[in-house]
């Protein structure tokens, strides 16, 4: 691999861990706020440690990746190298490279208009950050229900594209929680808020890391500050709602698959019949 190439993902690694360690640091010693609802500071800094962390294990598995191609480059005609550099298993790290660029350029935006106490421009900041993350999660990366044609680098991609908007979530509740109105929420408003992550949760599936990142950030939210009890309550029944989801997709799509492998091992099954049959009148 080239000189430029490792020292491009080595200052990224650096500044993952960085900008994780200095988000860290901003939401547990943020200025001192009465927010009518938020996460649970030390959590929330933990979740964000554990998020730069595993950037930089995406990150380093690339760089091993392309080590080992460079290795074996060397022993391979050209036209190989340009098929294997080409092919459709690496396409999702490169698609999802600018984002994560983009990613640590709102955190950095985000922590110097937090600290300014520009609410507003951090409430637009986080919505931009995760609709970014969800145009990743549905649109670049959507899920597949067979998972051996998935890739693992695009695997890995598609975990971290799914933890990187669980963790957008938490900064958009962070700052909702600020510029909210302490008054208690109105029926259609709970709902509301329930209704859009039980289908952000059904519509990742079958996977259910996006299902499990929001019901995280659920128990940091019920850990968390509130001022409205009626809050903390829509809080504990949306992740109980979003538990249950998890765990009614989990046996639909177990059942699924075994109806998959059923039916396929009959056709196997026809199909060496078949071939039997065909056979016997021939050796007669």
């Amino acid at each position: 691999m080239s000189f430029i190439r490792g020292a491009f993902l080595l200052v990224t690694c650096i500044g993952s861990i960085a900008i994780g360690i200095w988000q860290g640091h901003a939401i547990l010693f943020s200025p001192q706020l009465n927010p009518v609802y938020g996460p649970n500071p030390t959590l929330f800094a933990l979740l964000v440690l554990a998020q730069s962390m595993l950037q930089v294990f995406w990150l380093w598995k690339i760089y091993l990746r392309e080590s080992a191609l460079a290795g074996e480059a060397e022993h391979l005609p050209e036209a190989k190298v340009e098929e294997v550099n080409n092919s459709g298993r690496y396409n999702a790290e490169l698609l999802f490279s600018p984002i994560l660029v983009i990613e640590y350029i709102c955190l950095i935006a985000w922590h110097f208009s937090w600290r300014k106490e520009n609410f507003i421009r951090c409430e637009i900041i986080s919505m931009f950050n995760t609709a970014m993350h969800l145009f990743a999660v549905y649109w670049l990366f959507p899920q597949t229900c067979d998972s051996a044609m998935v890739s693992e680098g695009t695997a890995r991609t598609r975990l971290l594209s799914r933890t990187s908007t669980g963790i957008a979530f938490l900064y958009l509740w962070k700052v909702w929680g600020v510029i909210d109105e302490a008054i208690a929420p109105a029926i259609s408003q709970r709902l509301q808020t329930g209704i859009v992550f039980i289908l952000l949760t059904i519509s990742s599936g079958p996977e259910p890391t996006l299902g499990l990142c929001l019901l995280c950030n659920l128990i940091v939210m019920i850990l968390g500050p509130c001022q409205i009890p009626e809050w903390r309550k829509t809080f504990i029944c949306i992740s109980t709602a979003i538990a249950v989801v998890i765990v009614l997709d989990y046996f639909m799509n177990g059942r699924r698959q075994g109806v998959m492998l059923g039916e396929s091992s009959e056709e196997s099954v026809e199909e060496s019949h078949a071939l039997v049959e065909f056979r016997v009148p021939a050796t007669q």
